[in-house]
């Protein structure tokens, strides 16, 4: 992700997937990146990230 994405200034789901998953290749970009956000969502629900000093430690 790092160096394929990231590095290529593509940080956000929405700069990724249309490269990840271009249109031209039978994807529809906005459902996916829908889908992906409401994934991410649901994670975060569940688990959400630690915060403050000495989180995850």
């Amino acid at each position: 992700m790092l160096h394929r994405y990231v590095a290529r200034g593509l940080d956000t789901v929405e700069k990724a997937i249309p490269i990840y998953a271009p249109s031209w290749d039978g994807n529809v970009p906005a459902r996916y990146i829908w889908a992906i956000k409401q994934l991410i969502s649901t994670w975060q629900r569940r688990d959400p990230a630690p915060t403050g000093v000495g989180a995850g430690e």
